[in-house]
C-alpha cells in the first residue's frame, strides 16, 4: 500500500502522478464520513472550514465556472499539477502535485460525490493513503439570482496546516474568477 510521500523540491512529473494513481488504485479512503463536505455525513473528529466568493453575475459565467471545475482548470489555475484517471464523476481518482512554500507534495484523492442541478454543479473528493491530510473537500459553483457563487468546504482533523488550506482556497477562488473572466 502506498504511503504519504515526502515533500520534494521539484514538481512531480505527469508520469510520477500516474504512478501515484496506480499505487492507490482500490485503496480505502482515509476517513469514514463520506459526503461530509456536502453535509451528507458527520464526523466528530473532523472540523469544517468554508470559503465562499461571489464570482460575478450572468448565466454565461455560471456555465464557464462549471466547465472550469469539471475540466480541473480551477485546480491547474491554482498552481497544481493534475492527472486524473477520467472525467469528474464518482469513483474517479486524481493525483495532484501541490506546491507548498519551497517544496511540492503529491496528493491523491477519489471523487466521492457530484452535485449536478440546474443551478449548481460541483464535486467532493476524499483523501487516499498517498495524501498528506485526511478528509474531504468539495468545490461547488451555484447560481443565486444573478450571482455566481463558488463555495469550497474542507473537512479535516484540526491541524496546524489550516493556514495552508486557506491559502489554497484563495488560490482556487482566484483561479475560478480568472476562468470565468476569459
Amino acid at each position: 500500500m502506498a504511503r504519504v510521500g515526502l515533500p520534494r523540491l521539484a514538481p512531480p512529473t505527469d508520469a510520477a502522478l500516474r504512478r501515484a494513481l496506480a499505487s492507490t488504485a482500490g485503496a480505502r479512503l482515509t476517513y469514514d464520513a463520506v459526503g461530509c463536505s456536502l453535509g451528507r455525513a458527520r464526523s466528530d473528529d473532523l472540523v469544517e472550514h468554508t470559503w465562499t466568493a461571489v464570482v460575478s453575475g450572468g448565466s454565461d459565467r455560471f456555465e464557464r465556472a462549471v466547465e472550469a471545475l469539471r475540466s480541473w482548470q480551477v485546480h491547474r489555475g491554482a498552481g497544481l499539477r493534475v492527472v486524473a484517471d477520467g472525467p469528474t464523476e464518482v469513483g474517479r481518482e486524481v493525483a495532484l502535485g501541490v506546491p507548498l512554500l519551497v517544496a511540492q507534495v503529491v496528493a491523491v484523492c477519489r471523487v466521492v460525490a457530484v452535485v449536478d442541478h440546474d443551478d449548481a454543479w460541483g464535486f467532493a473528493y476524499g483523501t487516499l493513503p498517498l495524501h498528506p491530510e485526511r478528509g474531504e473537500e468539495s468545490f461547488v459553483v451555484s447560481r443565486v439570482r444573478h450571482d455566481v457563487r463558488f463555495t469550497i468546504r474542507a473537512v479535516t482533523p484540526p491541524s496546524w496546516r489550516r493556514p495552508f488550506s486557506a491559502l489554497g482556497a484563495r488560490r482556487y477562488l482566484r483561479a475560478l474568477q480568472r476562468a470565468v473572466d476569459r
